[in-house]
Formats: structure tokens, C-alpha cells, sequence
């Protein structure tokens, strides 16, 4: 997740996180590489989020071919240079067809809550599965930390100002936080989406007397398989927030959290969604491990 940082700043940037000169000329050599392969769908959108977005969409359709599912056939990809952490599926009208899109800053959202969710798991390793967890406690682990507590705060004060991470300054995984803050990233943008391909398979929004709310939670059960499968073939090592679901959870959760802080700052009270159900009742239906 390095989109928007000046290509100048970044070798500081990775200095300060601990790695060397080496490992940093290799990541960025890298990441040259993946935006002059990029697709195009978007003029001006980051070639770095074109990247990201056809390797994710061609992992969940590769796994929709291994479960003889054959819908994503009839997709379209595509960005829309949009704020906010957005994902969507467009019908198109008269066809069978749909157009599967993120908006720019979908991947920075889940990058930056992946990187403070494994920067929060680190603050007490064994605390969180062991048998004296309680809320109150977690919540004073996170604040004898105030750089986590800043760093969250600066996170969902950012996009639900501007939609976008301009407030947040870039701050490298560390070497022993990297997995983690990949394998979590890669689940929450996954699960992002399967579910919106899960609409456009079970030909949601197509017809009028179908429920919306209903349509999120057979969308949700989608992207729950496909993670599930996605994961059958794993990419180095097993990544559990994908294959249990947890990543789903944990992005529905940053959702949550965004909208509750934008409804503080703005002193606008936010109406209950007509098409999406409570958070609590999309993860009530989470029959996976994650939950458990």
C-alpha cells in the first residue's frame, strides 16, 4: 500500500520501519515492475490500484472456476476514481452483464486498517486467546500505547473527512509485522470483492420484489466460499483471515467504525440503511471459524 507517496519520501519511509537499503531498492524495483504491467480502466487512477485490483479479481474468479462457477464470464472490472473505501456492482441494463468496480482508495483503507489491526495484535501477543481476555483490558492494552491509539484515531478521522488517507503519515510494516499485515490486508480486500461478485451472480438488484437485505446476507455467504476456496490455493503460507472469514469480519467492523465516527464529527445522525442490514446481523451469519 504505497499509493500516494511521493516516490522520493518512500526509501526514508522504509529506513525508519527497519529495512535496508537493499530490501528497499528490491520493493520498489517491484513495485515499478507491477504498475508497468498494470491494465488500464481509468484514466489517472493509480497504476499501482489497477494492479492490485485485476490480481484480486483474478484470484476469486480462478477460484470461481475450481467451484464450476461460471458468472464471472459476464464482468466487466474497472476503478472509479472515487473517495471513500468503496466496492460495487453495476447491472447493466437489458444483458445479463455486470461491471464489477472499487473506488481508488479501497486497497489504502484496508492496507491502513490491516497495518493498525497487526500493530494492535503485537501490543500483547497472548492476550487476546487466553483465558483472562475481557474488553476492558484490551481496551487498556491499546491505550498504554498512544502512538496506536493516534494512529487508529488519524485513520478514521482521515476518511471520514476526506475519504482518502491524506491524513495518515506512511508508515512501513516492520519485518516482524509483514505477514500478518499482508495476510490481513489481502483477506479484507478478498472478501470486499467476492461479495460484490456475489451479486452480480445471484443477479441481485434485477428484479423489484427482491429484499436488499436479504441480498447482503446471501452475498456475504458468497464471499465466504470463495475466500474459502481462494485459500485452498495458498500464496506462500496458509492465511486463516482468509480461509475462516475473519477478514470479512474485520472489514465490516472498520465499516462500522467509519460511519460511527463520521456520524460524531459531522453531528449528523446517520438513518438506518435500507438495503444493508445491522453489522451485528451480517456477522451473526458468519458461520466460520472466525466467529467461533
Amino acid at each position: 500500500g504505497v499509493t500516494g507517496v511521493q516516490t522520493c519520501a518512500l526509501p526514508i519511509c522504509f529506513a525508519q520501519s527497519g529495512w535496508s537499503e537493499e530490501e528497499t531498492r528490491f520493493r520498489l524495483d517491484l513495485l515499478r515492475k507491477q504498475e508497468a504491467g498494470a491494465p488500464v480502466t481509468s484514466p489517472g487512477v493509480s497504476p499501482h490500484v489497477e494492479f492490485l485490483f485485476g490480481l484480486l479479481c483474478d484470484d476469486i474468479e480462478a477460484a470461481m472456476e475450481r467451484l464450476h462457477i461460471e458468472s464471472h464470464g459476464r464482468v466487466a472490472r474497472g476503478i472509479e476514481p472515487r473517495a471513500g473505501p468503496l466496492a460495487a456492482n453495476t447491472n447493466v441494463v437489458m444483458t445479463d452483464e455486470g461491471i464489477i468496480t472499487v473506488g481508488s482508495f479501497l486497497f489504502r483503507f484496508c492496507g491502513l486498517i490491516a497495518r493498525a489491526f497487526t500493530r494492535t495484535l503485537h501490543r500483547a501477543p497472548t492476550f487476546w486467546e487466553s483465558a483472562n481476555y475481557s474488553h476492558d483490558l484490551a481496551r487498556a492494552y491499546v491505550r498504554d500505547d498512544p502512538r496506536l491509539v493516534a494512529y487508529w484515531l488519524r485513520i478514521f478521522l482521515s476518511f471520514s473527512t476526506t475519504g482518502t488517507h491524506v491524513m495518515v503519515p506512511f508508515q512501513p510494516a516492520k519485518r516482524h509485522e509483514l505477514v500478518v499485515f499482508e495476510q490481513v490486508a489481502r483477506a479484507m480486500e478478498i472478501f470486499a470483492i467476492a461479495h460484490e461478485y456475489g451479486h452480480h451472480h445471484l443477479d441481485h438488484g434485477r428484479r423489484i420484489e427482491d429484499d436488499p437485505k436479504l441480498d447482503e446476507f446471501s452475498a456475504d455467504q458468497f464471499a465466504l466460499k470463495i475466500t474459502y476456496e481462494v485459500e485452498r490455493k495458498p500464496i506462500l503460507m496458509p492465511n486463516l483471515y482468509l480461509s475462516s472469514g475473519a477478514g470479512g469480519v474485520i472489514l465490516l467492523l472498520a465499516l462500522e467504525t467509519l460511519n460511527g465516527i463520521r456520524e460524531v464529527i459531522t453531528r449528523i445522525s446517520i438513518a438506518p440503511s435500507v438495503t444493508h442490514p445491522d453489522v451485528d446481523a451480517r456477522l451473526l451469519q458468519f458461520d466460520s471459524v472466525s466467529v467461533l
